[in-house]
């Protein structure tokens, strides 16, 4: 992908501006910011959980361990 260019950034602008059916978003809270960046975060958190969960219950099985699947009993398997 060819590097972007100001100049090309500022027509598409200047000419989206001043379509009469464009719709423009308002600017968001701060605090409408942080919670969108703390559900995305959790979101982030789950998912390298279940990675982790999935990788040791790999791990496990090369021993002939069968963990579990629920993460509440991942302790329980250790």
């Amino acid at each position: 992908m060819p590097p972007r260019k100001p100049t090309n950034d500022t027509e598409a602008i200047c000419e989206a501006a001043q379509r009469p059916t464009m719709r423009f978003v308002s600017v968001k809270s701060e605090k409408t910011q942080a919670s969108a960046m703390v559900f995305r975060l959790r979101e982030v958190l789950i998912r390298q959980r279940t990675q982790l969960i999935n990788a040791f219950r790999g791990h496990l099985t090369e021993f002939g361990v069968l963990a579990p699947v629920s993460p509440n009993t991942q302790a329980v398997a250790v």
